[in-house]
């Protein structure tokens, strides 16, 4: 049981590759949380489509006084303890700028699982 939480902050360019990738993963997580830090492009518009296909909660936040991968962290971890479906999941943290291999939630799950 995977959940994975991706940080995005103006990603927008990047997003057009890193979606892709994860609609071809060879597994899907439970649930894609993406937590947007004062998003000034076009990465909204874009995960709302992604939403529309697969299981997805996006939080908006604005970090103290600018982006913070910690802070992005911590509310994207709170997200998934305090709700209880997920609670019991593992957790795949993401940059919202790296491209995923195609194998990559499949075999996280697995080794996961296996601990």
């Amino acid at each position: 049981m995977l959940v994975t939480i991706t940080l995005i902050h103006n990603q927008g360019t990047n997003l057009k590759y890193i979606l892709p990738a994860y609609e071809q993963q060879t597994v899907h997580p439970l649930m894609f949380v993406f937590v947007l830090d004062r998003c000034t492009d076009n990465s909204l518009d874009l995960l709302q489509v992604f939403a529309g296909k697969f299981p997805t909660k996006i939080i908006e936040t604005n970090s103290y006084g600018g982006f913070s991968a910690g802070a992005c962290r911590d509310v994207g971890s709170d997200y998934v303890k305090n709700t209880q479906e997920f609670a019991m999941s593992s957790v795949l943290f993401l940059d919202g700028d790296c491209v995923p291999t195609p194998y990559l939630f499949e075999k996280t799950d697995t080794l996961l699982d296996s601990c």
